[in-house]
């Protein structure tokens, strides 16, 4: 907490980690840390940013043309009716990090990953 230049009292870090980590897991999430410490700004994931994807392998590539691939991410809630786009390798690897993520891509083909 030093190094965030926030207080570092021994007994203000233990308030802290009751707090923070009701269970006592030892495992504080970074989201109720930033809320709690940082509260000002702004943590919200974007509703849809750019994406951009490159292969340079010729035979994985439409006609056999390198050439950047561009689309849209939309981030969906869990509530939101799933607009099913695709199954891709590449989609299946940003769910990762956001589970109801749909892929917009501005070619016919989604791009591949092999």
């Amino acid at each position: 907490m030093k190094a965030l230049d926030l207080v570092s009292d021994p007994e203000y870090v233990n308030l802290m980690k009751t707090k923070l980590d009701p269970e006592g897991l030892g495992i504080i999430l970074l989201g109720p840390f930033l809320q709690e410490f940082f509260p000002e700004q702004d943590s919200r994931v974007p509703e849809s940013f750019s994406v951009y994807h490159y292969n340079g392998l010729k035979q994985s590539n439409y006609n056999e043309k390198v050439m950047y691939v561009e689309g849209t991410a939309v981030i969906m809630g869990f509530e939101d009716p799933m607009l099913q786009t695709d199954d891709t390798p590449i989609k299946r690897c940003l769910q990762t990090k956001w589970p109801y993520i749909e892929l917009l891509w501005t070619t016919d083909r989604s791009p591949s990953l092999n």
